[in-house]
C-alpha cells in the first residue's frame, strides 16, 4: 500500500522520475496499440508518432470514428490500451511515455525507490499497520496526508531546482 501511495504521489509531483518508455508498431485497420504494463498515469498525455505529438481527446468529441489516417488523436481506454483516431492506415512507430502502476512488493530491496525511500516506506507500514482502524477515519486521512507531504518533500529534495530529472 505505501508503494502504491508513493508511486501515485511521484507520478503526480515528478513523473519524469519514475516514467516507462515503449515503442510500438501501429496495425493498419487497428484503432489502439497496448503498452506492456498497467497504467497508472499518462503524464501530459504523451504518445508520439512520427515525431508528432498527438493530442489527447475524447472519442465523443468525434462524429466519425472510423476514419482512417495518420493518427492525430488518442485517449487511454481501460488498463493498458490507447485508442488512436483516425485509425491507423499503415505501420506507424509509436511513442508512448506513462507512469506504470505499482506491483506488490516481495522482497526489501525491490522497490525500485532509491535508498532515501526506503525509510519512509517502512515507516508508512508501520504506522499503518498499528492506525487500521475504521471507526477513527480522521486519524487514517491526517496519516495519508503527512505520508503525500513526506514524499512530497523527497521528490522536491531529489530535484535540482524544481526540474524533475531522471534518477535511474
Amino acid at each position: 500500500e505505501g508503494q502504491r501511495l508513493m508511486r501515485k504521489a511521484v507520478s503526480l509531483l515528478a513523473p519524469d522520475l519514475i516514467i516507462t518508455k515503449e515503442t510500438k508498431n501501429t496495425v493498419p485497420g487497428t484503432d489502439y496499440i497496448t503498452t506492456d504494463k498497467t497504467i497508472l498515469h499518462l503524464p501530459n498525455g504523451y504518445v508520439n508518432i512520427a515525431r508528432l505529438r498527438l493530442k489527447q481527446a475524447s472519442p465523443s468529441e468525434f462524429d466519425d470514428i472510423t476514419m482512417t489516417g495518420k493518427p492525430q488523436f488518442f485517449w487511454q481506454e481501460g488498463f493498458n490500451k490507447i485508442c488512436l483516431y483516425p485509425i491507423p492506415d499503415q505501420v506507424y512507430e509509436c511513442r508512448i511515455r506513462y507512469v506504470e502502476q505499482s506491483t506488490k512488493l516481495v522482497a526489501g530491496g525491490d522497490t525500485g525507490w532509491p535508498d532515501e525511500y526506503d525509510d519512509i516506506i517502512q515507516e508508512y507500514t508501520v504506522i499503518r499497520a498499528g492506525s487500521r482502524n475504521g471507526d477513527i477515519v480522521d486519524v487514517e486521512a491526517k496519516f495519508l496526508q503527512w505520508f503525500i507531504d513526506q514524499a512530497t518533500a523527497l521528490v522536491l529534495l531529489n530535484t535540482p531546482a524544481g526540474q524533475a530529472k531522471s534518477y535511474w
